[in-house]
C-alpha cells in the first residue's frame, strides 16, 4: 500500500497548529479586532452616510421652514394693508362724500354721465389747483383725512377715492386724471357693481421712482350691501424688501422676493432671471428645498408661495432663500469630523477591551481544563480527540472523558425524573377527582331544599356531573326542591341550556322542583336568542328570594 505524504496525511493540521503552539489568549485577541474593525467599517459607513442624509435633510427643513415664515410675513404686510383700506372705507365721512357724489348722477342717462366725466376729466387736466373743480377733490375734510393718513404710512405713495362711476371723490394729492374709470384696478374692483378686491403686480412709481403696487377695495354702503364706490392705494414695497434683504441666511445666502421672473428685492431695480436659473427653480418649486447648480455655483435653494388673503396669493409671488452649498453644508462636515474621531476612539477602546475580555476568557477555560483533566483521571478513552496543542484541544480530551463518566448519572437522573413524573400524573389525577367532586357541590339548606351554587364556565363534562349531582342528591336527601345559584356562570351556551333543563326535567320525574336563581343579564340574554323553553322552571332574583318563595310554597301546603 501507497505511503501519503506526510502533508496529506488526516491530523497533518493538527500537528501543524500544535508546532505553532498560538495560545488561546492570541486568538481571542485577534478574533475580537478583526471582528471590532469589520463592524467599525461597516457601522461606521452606514452612520456617516445616514448622519449625511440626516443632517443634510436638516438644513434643508431649516432653510424651507425659513423660507416659509419670510413669505408668511411679507404676505402678512401686504394684507395689513388690505385690512386698512377696508377699515377707511367703512368711515362715516367717506361713506357721506361718495354718496353726495353719486347723487349728483341723479336724473342723468348713461350717456350723460360719460359725456359729464369726459368734460370734467379734460377740465380736470388743464385747471388750476384754485379751480373748484380740484378744491372739491383736494380741499374736503376726507381729503384732509387721507393725506394724514399717508403722512403716518410712509409706505402710502398715493391714495385717492372714486364714486361708483369712477369719478374723484378725494384724493391725497393731484394726480393726472380725474376719470379713474378707464383703469384696470377700478374696473376690477368696482366689477360691474359686484364688488372684487384688487392688487396689482409691482411697477416702478414715475413720480418717486419706488416699486409700488396698486391696492384697491370696494366701497360698500352702511345701508345696503351695494357698492357704492372704490378706495385705492399704492403701496410703496420699500418696506417689504428691506424686510427681505435683512433675512440672515448663513454666512453667504440671501433672501429674494420672486415675482415671476423678477428678482424684485434686486436694488437698485427688479433684475431678470435667465433662462437656466428659471429652469432650474421651476424643478426645486415642488420640493421643500433643493440642491442645484444656481448661478454657477452648487447651492442650497428653498421657494415658499407669498401667501395670506386669497389677493395676495393670485399675485403668485415666491420667497427665494438661496444658500452656497459650502456654507449650508458646514456644520454637516464638522458633525461628520466628530463621527469619525468617535469612530477612532471607540477602536482604541475596543482593542483595550479585547485584551482584556481575552485574558478573562481564557484563564476560566485554562482552570476548567485542568479540573476536567484531574475529573477524567484514569483509564477512560477520549471522544473528541486532541486537534490542536491550546487551551481547547486540552479541554475537547478532558471533557471526553468526562461525558463517559457522566453517562451513568445523567441515566440515574432519567430515572428519577421519570418517577417523579408518573407521581406528579398521579398526584394530578387525585386534585382532578377531588376538583370534580367540589365542582357541583349540593347544600342542604333546610331537609327538603337543596341549593347547588354554580361558579365559573361550564362544558358538556361538567354539565353531565351536574345531572347525575341532582339526581343523586335528591335521591339521597329526599328534597322536595332544589334551587340551582346561577351568579357564578359567566356564558351559558345551546349545550349548557340543555343539559340544564334535562336536569330539571329528571328532578321533577323524581317529585322534586328545580328552581333557577341569579340568572345575569348577559346570560338571560344568551337563552332568549338559544330559544330555551324556561316556562316550566321557576326563576328568582336571588336566592333570598327563591327562599321565600319555597317557605310560601311550604306554608300554603301545610295549611
Amino acid at each position: 500500500m501507497a505511503v501519503r505524504p506526510a502533508a496529506l496525511r488526516p491530523y497533518a493540521p493538527a500537528r501543524i497548529a500544535r508546532r505553532l503552539g498560538v495560545s488561546i489568549r492570541s486568538k481571542l485577541i485577534i478574533a475580537f479586532l478583526v471582528v471590532a474593525l469589520l463592524s467599525a467599517v461597516a457601522v461606521g459607513g452606514v452612520s456617516l452616510a445616514s448622519t449625511r442624509a440626516g443632517l443634510v435633510g436638516n438644513v434643508g427643513a431649516q432653510l424651507s421652514e425659513q423660507a416659509r415664515s419670510s413669505a408668511l410675513a411679507a404676505g402678512a404686510m401686504i394684507e395689513r394693508e388690505q385690512i386698512t383700506l377696508r377699515t377707511l372705507a367703512i368711515g362715516e365721512g367717506l361713506q357721506r362724500a361718495i354718496s353726495t357724489a353719486n347723487q349728483g348722477y341723479a336724473g342723468l342717462s348713461a350717456d350723460a354721465v360719460l359725456l359729464q366725466l369726459r368734460e370734467r376729466d379734460q377740465r380736470w387736466r388743464s385747471a388750476p389747483d384754485t379751480d373748484p373743480l380740484v378744491t372739491q377733490v383736494l380741499g374736503t375734510p376726507i381729503a384732509e383725512d387721507l393725506r394724514e393718513y399717508q403722512q403716518s404710512n410712509a409706505d402710502d405713495i398715493e391714495m385717492l377715492i372714486t364714486d361708483r362711476n369712477g369719478a374723484l371723490v378725494a384724493a391725497s394729492g393731484r394726480i393726472p386724471g380725474y376719470d379713474q374709470s378707464g383703469e384696470a384696478w377700478w374696473q376690477r374692483a368696482w366689477d360691474g357693481g359686484r364688488g372684487q378686491n384688487y392688487i396689482g403686480q409691482p411697477t416702478l412709481d414715475p413720480a418717486t421712482q419706488d416699486l409700488a403696487i396698486v391696492i384697491a377695495e370696494p366701497v360698500h354702503g352702511h345701508i345696503s350691501s351695494e357698492v357704492i364706490g372704490v378706495i385705492r392705494t399704492t403701496y410703496r414695497l420699500s418696506s417689504i424688501i428691506a424686510r427681505v434683504r435683512s433675512i440672515q441666511v448663513g454666512q453667504t445666502g440671501a433672501a429674494h422676493l420672486l415675482a415671476g421672473a423678477r428678482l424684485l428685492s434686486e436694488l437698485p431695480a427688479p433684475a431678470e432671471l435667465d433662462s437656466d436659473s428659471l429652469a432650474q427653480l421651476d424643478g426645486a418649486r415642488e420640493q421643500p428645498f433643493a440642491v442645484i447648480g444656481y448661478q454657477g455655483a452648487p447651492r442650497f435653494v428653498s421657494l415658499a408661495p407669498v401667501a395670506a388673503s386669497p389677493e395676495v396669493t393670485a399675485l403668485g409671488w415666491q420667497m427665494l432663500l438661496v444658500q452656497d452649498s459650502a456654507d449650508a453644508l458646514a456644520p454637516v462636515n464638522r458633525a461628520l469630523q466628530n463621527t469619525l474621531i468617535a469612530i477612532a476612539g471607540l477602536l482604541v477602546l475596543v482593542l483595550l477591551l479585547a485584551i482584556g475580555l481575552a485574558q478573562l476568557i481564557s484563564a476560566p477555560i485554562k482552570r476548567v481544563t485542568g479540573a476536567a483533566r484531574r475529573i477524567a483521571a484514569g483509564d477512560l478513552s477520549q471522544r473528541l480527540g486532541r486537534a490542536s496543542a491550546d487551551e481547547i484541544g486540552q479541554l475537547a480530551g478532558s471533557f471526553d472523558s468526562m461525558a463517559q463518566a457522566l453517562e451513568a448519572r445523567i441515566a440515574s437522573e432519567q430515572q428519577a425524573q421519570a418517577d417523579r413524573l408518573q407521581l406528579q400524573e398521579q398526584v394530578i389525577q387525585a386534585q382532578a377527582a377531588h376538583l370534580q367532586e367540589l365542582s357541583t357541590p349540593l347544600i342542604p339548606l333546610t331537609p327538603t331544599v337543596l341549593l347547588l351554587p354554580l361558579i365559573g364556565a361550564i362544558d358538556s363534562r361538567r354539565a353531565e356531573q351536574i345531572f347525575q349531582a341532582l339526581l343523586h342528591g335528591v335521591a339521597q336527601q329526599r328534597a322536595r326542591t332544589v334551587i340551582v345559584e346561577l351568579t357564578g356562570v359567566p356564558i351559558i351556551d345551546t349545550q349548557v341550556a340543555q343539559a340544564l333543563l334535562r336536569a330539571a326535567q329528571g328532578v321533577r320525574l323524581m317529585g322534586a322542583q328545580a328552581v333557577l336563581v341569579g340568572i345575569r343579564a348577559e346570560v338571560a340574554q344568551t337563552l332568549v336568542v338559544l330559544g330555551a323553553d324556561l316556562s316550566h322552571l321557576p326563576v328568582y332574583a336571588n336566592l333570598q328570594a327563591a327562599l321565600a318563595a319555597v317557605a310560601s310554597a311550604g306554608e300554603a301546603r301545610a295549611a
